[in-house]
């Protein structure tokens, strides 16, 4: 799934489209059930004639801000956006195509059918479940997000670490993924708990969490300034530490990885560098 780097890389790649200030005359559905609300019909008369004014991302959503009203976009599992002209052929997998009246069209491609789109007048009901953005526009952590926060949250759960991450409300944009990521490189194993964790450990993820969302979304833009996609291509999983395959070697200390599964869910991490309890206090 598509997680907080990708994400904001398709963001910046449709600013670098120019497609501000340009209208969308079309909409093409098809596929009717990525439409998360209203209903299709409303959907498509609602974005239809609107002029996009700006784009900007909450958590895994790119938001499309209209002239009227606000557009949505989740890639969910396998889903991505691309901008072509006119005269470029319907891409494989379109499940919506918005025609823009300078002759390009954005496409929403998705593959398995997951992902969503969404049309309101505000964003308020849509994110009321979310928690803080880690990062803001500088890649610093955001005013929000700061140590004190994270370490209370951290203090009053008593599930597994990761399921920590993976919950929206605590801090949006992680996914299965770098969930993995960044519990390698705050050297924490995926069995330990929350409220086992020492000050120390709770220190070594709030900043692991940074340090890995930055230096994803760091990766994934230089292969955009390459003219790559965020997802989908070799190049755009080797910033990885922990390569997602069976005798995959960690990155940081070359032992094989090992996979086990944490609350329904496929998770990766290296036995050496995630063995041992840090002493910090």
């Amino acid at each position: 799934m598509p997680e907080l780097p990708t994400v904001e890389i398709f963001r910046q790649y449709l600013i670098k489209k120019d497609i501000r200030d340009v209208q969308i005359e079309k909409v093409h559905l098809f596929w009717e059930r990525s439409v998360l609300s209203p209903t299709p019909e409303s959907f498509v008369q609602s974005v239809e004639g609107t002029k996009i004014t700006e784009i900007s991302r909450r958590g895994k959503w790119i938001v499309i801000h209209l002239s009227e009203g606000i557009l949505g976009i989740h890639l969910r599992m396998t889903g991505s956006l691309e901008v072509l002209s006119h005269s470029e052929g319907l891409k494989p997998y379109a499940r919506t195509i918005f025609e823009l009246n300078d002759g390009r069209k954005l496409i929403f491609i998705d593959p398995r059918k997951f992902g969503k789109v969404w049309f309101g007048l505000n964003t308020d009901k849509l994110f009321s479940n979310l928690g803080p953005e880690p990062l803001g526009p500088t890649l610093l952590s955001k005013e929000e997000f700061q140590f004190d926060y994270f370490e209370n949250v951290v203090k009053k759960r008593n599930v597994f670490v990761k399921t920590l991450l993976l919950d929206q409300s605590v801090v949006v944009g992680i996914g299965n993924i770098y969930a993995d990521e960044i519990l390698l490189e705050a050297t924490i194993s995926p069995f330990a708990r929350t409220n086992d964790l020492l000050k120390g450990e709770i220190l070594d993820l709030y900043n692991a969490i940074l340090n890995v969302m930055v230096n994803a979304i760091k990766a994934l833009g230089t292969l955009l300034d390459k003219g790559f996609l965020p997802i989908g291509t070799e190049e755009s999983r080797e910033h990885f530490a922990l390569p997602r395959f069976r005798d995959s070697r960690c990155q940081k200390c070359s032992t094989v990885t090992q996979k086990t599964v944490i609350n329904g869910r496929g998770t990766y991490y290296c036995f050496m560098c995630q063995n041992s309890r840090s002493e910090k206090i």
